[in-house]
């Protein structure tokens, strides 16, 4: 977490994201994994181009 203080960011914007995607699923919303794992693809990426 030191080296790429960043990730920290990066969590506490994913975390809603996978709240909100278990909670959707107690209601039957099932989205894709392939949009899930984009998101957390590109918000790491992002979280690299930030950083350097």
């Amino acid at each position: 977490m030191e080296r790429v203080s960043e990730f920290e960011t990066t969590a506490y914007i994913l975390n809603p994201h996978i709240v909100l995607k278990l909670f959707g699923s107690i209601f039957g919303f099932h989205p894709p994994h392939k949009v899930f794992f984009i998101i957390l693809i590109a918000a790491f990426l992002l979280t690299f181009v930030v950083q350097s």
